[in-house]
């Protein structure tokens, strides 16, 4: 590592990496820095994802891809399951092989990266930023002209920027997933998930097969309803009805945030970007699609900013009117519709499920499904089909 970068990425995952190797690609001068020991690990993410979002950056590869999905199966409390088929291709990731493959691109077009670097402080400098770090256990200084805040729903680095990182609990999902195997599913290339409060309060179970038995399976529960068991013991009480002969080989736990978009995205000399900016599907807690999209954005943005010789907030937010109008819009309607979700009863998530249980098989869509559930907001139903008329956080017009 150097003194002097002209652009420094903080956190490894989607966001950063993908921000990393757009500013190397503009011919800056660019650092991305992972605490951890590896790009990729350990994954707190269930891997889901369509590979249309990331075709538009860099061809699929099958050693990243673990599993092709067709399907996916809305399971209702008592026990009905309604299948929604779309037109994009499906996949479970792994992420730790998905990661390192964008960390490798920005390293092909001229990145430094550090791992085992952890972000200890900044200070402001008259264009740009002091950073204070540890590399492998010793401490680093260095500059930067353009920090890019990738480091997750934490984000200390936008809090040391000033910037209010506060989520409600409302708005904060607590997660915990086992990486399991022995597990018997009915069809290995479809989705589940479960919906239910006494399962899963605010939030749902997930099964995400990997292919051969294994799975993905977790659980998101809405913060401020956790109260009666942790997340691990309903997990466990999932698994133990559904799976008892699965076996974990893994296991994490963490945050998902289910909120609106932070307000400053840019700053002098900042730029926010993934689940740091809360640049997440706040409906399904997703987020590495909108990871993609953010940190390619912020990434080109800072680069150019870097090669105009200015890194201001004036010019670097148009990172943010971009970034918002490619997926402002479905970001902002997913919000009200997992407000709606998180408040309903078990009995009508039965009720919903028995309604679009009586479209006709391979008829029914996520919209329709959404239009049942929003039945009663006349504002949002009128909304919904602009949604979708969108393509659902499609990411470019080349």
């Amino acid at each position: 590592m150097d003194e002097r970068y002209d652009v420094v990425a903080i956190g490894g995952g989607p966001a950063g990496a993908m921000a990393a190797w757009k500013s190397a690609q503009a011919g800056v001068k660019t650092l991305l820095l992972e605490r951890d020991r590896e790009i990729g690990l350990p994954v707190r993410c269930a891997e889901a994802a369509s590979t249309a979002f990331f075709e538009c950056y860099f061809k699929p590869e099958e050693k990243f891809i673990a599993n092709h999905i067709d399907a996916e199966e809305f399971v209702s409390p008592d026990g009905m399951a309604v299948v929604l088929e779309g037109d994009d291709k499906g996949v479970v990731l792994e992420r730790k092989f998905f990661d390192a493959h964008i960390a490798a691109l920005a390293a092909g077009a001229g990145a430094d990266i550090a791992t085992c670097a952890d972000a200890t402080g900044m200070e402001r400098l008259e264009n740009g930023w002091k950073l204070h770090a540890t590399h492998q256990g010793r401490p680093i200084r260095f500059e930067a002209r353009v920090v890019i805040a990738a480091d997750g729903i934490e984000s200390r680095v936008a809090r040391w920027a000033g910037v209010d990182t506060v989520l409600s609990l409302d708005d904060l999902e607590s997660a915990a997933q086992y990486d399991m195997v022995n597990i018997a599913i009915e069809n290995p290339h479809h989705l589940y998930c479960y919906w239910g409060n006494e399962i899963a309060p605010g939030g749902y179970c997930w099964v995400f097969p990997k292919g051969d038995h294994r799975a993905n399976v977790g659980i998101g529960v809405m913060a401020s309803r956790a109260e009666r068991k942790s997340v691990k013991e309903l997990l466990d009480e999932f698994i133990g009805a559904r799976f008892p002969g699965g076996k974990a080989v893994g296991f994490v736990t963490g945050g998902v945030p289910l909120a609106r978009p932070l307000k400053e995205l840019a700053l002098d000399n900042l730029l926010i970007a993934g689940d740091a900016a809360r640049i997440v599907d706040p409906l399904q807690g997703a987020g590495i699609e909108a990871a993609l999209l953010s940190g390619y954005l912020a990434g080109e943005t800072a680069g150019e900013a870097v090669l105009k010789n200015s890194c201001g907030r004036d010019f670097l937010k148009t990172y943010s009117k971009r970034l918002h109008g490619r997926i402002g819009k479905t970001l902002g309607i997913n919000y009200r519709l997992k407000n709606i979700v998180q408040k309903l009863s078990d009995e009508e998530y039965c009720r919903v499920a028995g309604l679009a249980r009586k479209v006709a098989p391979g008829k029914m869509s996520l919209l329709k499904m959404l239009t049942i559930i929003a039945r009663n907001d006349p504002a949002l139903l009128l909304d919904l089909p602009k949604l979708f008329a969108q393509t659902h956080f499609r990411h470019f017009e080349k």
